[in-house]
């Protein structure tokens, strides 16, 4: 091979998909954690979850919507003892296609932890939940004159 010439590419995925018995354990566990009502898994639930705003899809195999930061350090904790994958998503309007879970596992959907939790005008900071939509913080900021701006 010449320094022009690039080695082929292989890609051998770095999780399997979670097998119906598998799948099964870990949604009980995180019923249990969450709450049924804030763990999906119906295949119709997770089409909602398999893209972001750029071009590519994949199916989560599970889909949860915590609430705490402890609730969020649970769900990886549980994900780490069954080799499950995680993938953090926002409000999926990424167009790099970060919020897509490629190899499936569990995504964390962060639209419950949306609120601002202090504004520091002096020193220019705020500290936000990641569910929090940008739109929010500005209009929050915008009586004193300030706003968010999330790209240069």
């Amino acid at each position: 091979m010449s320094i022009t010439e690039l080695p082929p590419i292989t890609t051998t995925p770095m999780y399997e998909r979670l097998s119906e018995k598998r799948k099964a354990v870990v949604v009980q566990e995180l019923n249990n954690l969450l709450g049924a009502r804030h763990v999906l898994h119906s295949p119709y639930d997770l089409m909602l979850y398999e893209y972001d705003a750029s071009i590519d899809r994949s199916r989560p195999d599970i889909v949860v919507l915590p609430a705490t930061t402890e609730e969020v350090a649970s769900i990886v904790k549980i994900a780490a003892r069954h080799h499950v994958p995680v993938v953090p998503r926002g409000a999926g309007t990424g167009l790099s296609g970060g919020a897509i879970p490629i190899y499936g596992g569990i995504v964390i959907v962060f639209t419950r932890m949306n609120r601002i939790l202090e504004v520091d005008y002096e020193n220019l900071r705020a500290v936000v939940q990641p569910g929090l939509v940008n739109l929010h913080l500005s209009v929050a900021l915008q009586p004193k004159g300030f706003y968010y701006v999330p790209d240069p």
